[in-house]
């Protein structure tokens, strides 16, 4: 079925589209953990944009498309600053304004009715549906090199939610910064051991490109993360209906899949479109084990058993492409190379991330608290959104609350940059989790793991010197009411003066 029917800019149809996400090399290639905006970065070979003027871009794909319309749009104003319609081929040279270099760009692949792409694993070519995206940031001094590849729609994704896109919203690209955009790569990064970021990954012209890989001659992490990444398509055409489309639909699986950050069988919350996952995993519900060794215990199943088949079809490619016998030195490294992380030993990883599969979100709740105010309960003030490094493992985070709440006709939007919003018919409130003294998180019962989240105002608004608030009570991740009104406490249990009260449970 081809995705993308509609052009209307919806979230449903977003989470429909394939993507693809330039993985450009400014991040670290450990894993993506780079936290240094991309113009700090160099990438390991310069050769191929010796050429490129200041003003030019090189976007290489891993498999030939044919007869697709290329957009390059300006993000900031959505100004389309380059077009080349009926593309075919395998990389493209794309300009874009000079004064405008230090910017985030966002590419469109568009398909038409005589649209192919390459099938590598049955050597042919077949139809090629949808529009494709990328976010790509050129600058005028360093090299201006994108891989594009099928990991970009869950780094798109990704970028949207953490710029507080939600499902059934109309989108808006123009809110995705720099922040935004390097958080969402080291997410997808981290999860998929770096597939597709090297820009010297070849590209399949023919069902044996890959045979004449030297681990020997070749700079050896070129030779493994090539074999790595197309070891993805193996893995999801053998265990996926073993079908021609396998490119589209592992796309469209994993951007579902990692919109919420991890490659763990789920989506963000109130996304209602279906996926296949890759993956299943149990939720983190324990604040007691919120350490990367705590976690990561909990995660070990599925990070083994997706690494133990990744790595089987990583090895049947390499087979098919008689590895054994004609670089036997490169197979044996394959062999031997990693296909998951390790959790790290207590506080020495303080974002507990772990390379690989698994949903590796903290709990939401906390083991040591401190005084908010006038709070009955023990309480954390200074609750804000995930867009912030956060190296305390002990606060509160608000990850596994990310979503869309919909009951009894009440709306609850909870958006990674902290933005709370509760409505039902005209009544309609807003609030925003910025570290405020009246943003806090009371332990209501630390065995149960009940919560009470409060987003108020930093200044009273009325009179009675009351602070409007949004109150969320949440049992073991789960959201189970939210409240707007008024209280003249900062870290309110039961607000004073409720002015709209919905049960989402």
């Amino acid at each position: 079925m081809p995705f993308f029917k509609s052009r209307q800019y919806q979230y449903t149809n977003l989470f429909k589209s394939i993507g693809i996400v330039i993985l450009s090399t400014y991040l670290a290639s450990c894993g993506g953990s780079s936290n240094t905006p991309p113009t700090s970065q160099t990438n390991e070979d310069n050769s191929s944009s010796s050429t490129l003027q200041p003003n030019e871009v090189l976007i290489k794909l891993p498999l030939e498309m044919r007869n697709v319309n290329l957009k390059l749009y300006d993000n900031s104003s959505n100004q389309v600053v380059t077009e080349i319609a009926s593309f075919s081929g395998t990389s493209s040279v794309l300009k874009f304004p000079i004064e405008k270099a230090n910017r985030i760009y966002r590419l469109e692949i568009t398909a038409s009715q005589n649209s192919q792409i390459y099938d590598f694993i049955n050597d042919k070519y077949v139809t090629l549906d949808g529009t494709y995206h990328a976010l790509l940031w050129p600058t005028s001094t360093k090299s201006r090199i994108f891989f594009v590849s099928p990991v970009s729609e869950a780094v798109y994704q990704r970028a949207l939610v953490r710029a507080g896109q939600l499902p059934d919203e109309n989108i808006e690209t123009s809110k995705i910064n720099d922040t935004h955009f390097i958080m969402a790569m080291q997410d997808i990064n981290t999860a998929l051991l770096n597939a597709f970021k090297n820009e010297n990954t070849p590209t399949i012209t023919n069902a044996n490109a890959l045979t004449n890989l030297s681990y020997s001659t070749l700079p050896q992490n070129t030779y493994l993360d090539s074999y790595l990444s197309f070891g993805y398509f193996v893995y999801w055409y053998s265990t996926h209906n073993q079908t021609s489309s396998y490119y589209s639909e592992f796309t469209q699986n994993i951007a579902l899949d990692l919109a919420d950050g991890y490659l763990d069988g789920k989506s963000v919350i109130g996304n209602k479109t279906d996926f296949t996952p890759l993956v299943t995993t149990v939720e983190n519900t324990d604040p007691l084990l919120n350490t990367a060794p705590g976690i990561g215990a909990n995660q070990k199943t599925a990070r083994d058993q997706f690494a133990n088949g990744l790595k089987d079809a990583v090895l049947n490619l390499a087979v098919r492409q008689l590895q054994p016998s004609l670089n036997s030195i490169g197979y044996k490294a394959l062999t031997e190379r990693a296909y998951s992380g390790t959790p790290d030993t207590p506080y020495t990883s303080l974002l507990i991330r772990t390379a690989g599969a698994g949903d590796y979100r903290r709990a939401v709740g906390f083991t040591t608290s401190s005084i908010c105010g006038d709070s009955i309960y023990p309480c954390k003030q200074g609750i804000s959104g995930i867009n912030n490094d956060n190296t305390d493992l002990n606060f509160p985070t608000i990850e596994y609350l990310i979503g869309r709440y919909e009951a009894n006709k009440c709306v609850l939007k909870i958006r990674a940059t902290g933005e709370i919003e509760l409505s039902q018919g005209s009544q309609s409130y807003k609030s925003t989790l910025d570290g405020g003294s009246t943003d806090n998180l009371l332990q209501v019962n630390a065995s149960t793991q009940e919560y009470i989240l409060n987003s108020g105002s930093a200044e009273p608004s009325n009179s009675s010197q009351q602070y409007p608030f949004i109150q969320l009570k949440i049992k073991a991740n789960k959201v189970l009411s939210a409240s707007a009104g008024l209280d003249k406490h900062t870290s309110p249990a039961q607000l004073e003066n409720e002015q709209l009260s919905c049960t989402f449970n």
